[in-house]
């Protein structure tokens, strides 16, 4: 994933109007995602001999939504899938605010060439 010029670059209405639509089609590739991150959790017990041992990990997947923290326990057997849908997450976020920059360049362009024709 290629980032795009800064505000202040020279790039070309046509340059932007290209990546913008390759940022579209990347979206549209994204179909499974979850927000959040994952973490493995472990927990210490202590035998009735006293001897302490570690036990897990025990995977949770933590996240945000309106406003509150939520957490979910993962399945050892869907760890792999959940940290796919959390990369997916991650990459579809930086594709989302690539996607606002080279539309908010976009628009300024154009606005420029207008005000230069009146």
């Amino acid at each position: 994933m290629s980032k795009t010029p800064t505000p202040q670059s020279t790039a070309t209405p046509q340059a932007l109007a290209a990546r913008h639509k390759q940022i579209l089609s990347e979206m549209g590739g994204v179909i499974d995602l979850r927000r959040g991150s994952l973490s493995p959790q472990y927990y210490t017990k202590t035998d009735t001999a006293g001897k302490r041992y570690r036990q897990g990990p025990y995977y949770m997947l933590t996240y945000y939504r309106d406003c509150r923290k939520h957490t979910d326990r993962v399945p050892q057997a869907d760890v792999p899938t959940v940290e796919t849908q959390v990369n997916n997450y991650r990459k579809m976020k930086a594709l989302f605010d690539e996607l606002i920059d080279v539309t908010d360049q976009l628009t300024r362009l154009r606005q420029e060439a207008s005000a230069g024709k009146s």
